[in-house]
């Protein structure tokens, strides 16, 4: 399946995008050359004014060009954009990790780039809303790859540092060094409503402006509490786990919720995952997912599931939870929650046993499924 990627231009009145398709390799003489995405009604209003935009060749090699770009305006009881099965929302990001009796390596990878590409596998269809700067464009190379359709627009990328003190894999030390820009939902396509998951770093704020307003668009919502409960300082980057008093508002919007071990803690106050899913559960959450070092806990509907992991190495530790919540989302749409959990278990073990996103197979996975635990 192939990989559509379109640049969206920010700071555009409510309703209005920029946007270049893959199908893009000069800059355009007529707005028929730069417009390609699936649309019931458009009203083109051309824009004589210089664009940076995201084009693709057909080697998927990736470059900044400025042309003449087009301004459509979308109107919204007529507009019919691309339907996705799940929208992953999130900053791309590089870091420093720091393994427990290792040696520091880099790591090109962040929440929705992990994410993303665990649910890929499925068939399914999937698109990624991010943020990109200049010179750092390889960083959409394996969301390309997996066959995802992105949507991007200028901006930064998250830089971080993590430090594994112990060899408990759930404890880490994590350094901010610089942050993404903020999402708004003037930055959101019109998408058909689907369901949602956003993989946010940074203030608290905006991340629930953006789920108040999605909601009200009638999307439904997944939602990574690790972008609430974990706050950067700001002068040393150091990164805390704090309580969120709007928890209780947030799990009552998010039909799905993701956590670790360490952040659910941090919300409850409870130190066993049962009890912690039980108060989340309570506070409003309709389906919990919890991730620790053993393995991944589901809460729905009064009943929890259990399913151990089965890596033989923890060296792809970076994007655990986010690896189990993309495959989850994308195996729940139609099965049930202990085989959703099953797949995204034995998808997360085969990630963990190296670095970077997820790139086995799903016969890899089903393979990894059926070995007795």
């Amino acid at each position: 399946m192939g990989s559509n990627l379109y640049g969206l231009l920010p700071k555009q009145p409510s309703g209005t995008f920029e946007v270049a398709s893959r199908k893009s390799f000069a800059a355009p003489s007529s707005p028929e050359t730069v417009m390609r995405v699936a649309t019931s009604s458009i009203s083109w209003e051309p824009v004589l004014q210089p664009s940076i935009l995201f084009t693709v060749d057909r080697k998927s090699d990736i470059r900044w060009s400025v042309c003449q770009s087009v301004r459509w305006q979308h109107q919204s009881e007529r507009i019919k954009m691309n339907r996705y099965d799940i929208v992953f929302i999130g900053h791309l990001g590089t870091g420093t990790i720091v393994p427990f009796e290792g040696s520091p390596f880099a790591e090109q990878g962040s929440p929705v780039l992990y994410a993303a590409i665990a649910s890929s596998c499925l068939g399914k269809r999937i698109a990624v809303v991010t943020q990109i700067s200049e010179n750092k464009e390889y960083l959409l190379e394996p969301l390309i790859a997996a066959g995802i359709d992105l949507f991007v627009q200028p901006g930064g990328i998250t830089q971080y540092r993590v430090i594994f003190p112990t060899a408990n894999v759930d404890e880490r030390q994590s350094f901010l060094i610089k942050g993404g820009e903020h999402f708004a939902i003037s930055n959101i396509p019109p998408f058909e409503p689907c369901l949602i998951h956003g993989c946010f770093m940074g203030d608290r704020e905006f991340q629930l402006d953006l789920m108040r307003a999605l909601k009200a668009r009638g999307f439904s919502l997944s939602i990574d509490m690790q972008g609430f409960v974990l706050q950067a300082d700001d002068e040393t980057g150091a990164v805390s786990l704090k309580d969120v008093p709007e928890k209780k508002e947030i799990l009552g919007m998010a039909h799905f919720v993701k956590l670790d071990a360490m952040e659910a803690q941090t919300l409850t106050g409870a130190d066993v995952l049962q009890d912690q899913a039980d108060m989340l559960e309570d506070w409003g959450s309709s389906e919990t997912i919890i991730t620790s070092s053993e393995g991944v806990l589901a809460r729905s509907k009064g009943k929890t599931t259990f399913m151990k992991f089965t890596n033989r190495s923890t060296r792809g530790r970076m994007g655990r939870g986010d690896s189990v919540m993309g495959s989850y989302l994308a195996r729940r749409l139609d099965h049930s929650v202990e085989d959703s959990l099953r797949f995204a278990a034995a998808l997360t073990s085969i990630k963990m046993e190296s670095t970077g996103p997820f790139m086995g197979s799903l016969d890899d996975v089903i393979e990894r499924m059926d070995r007795p635990m």
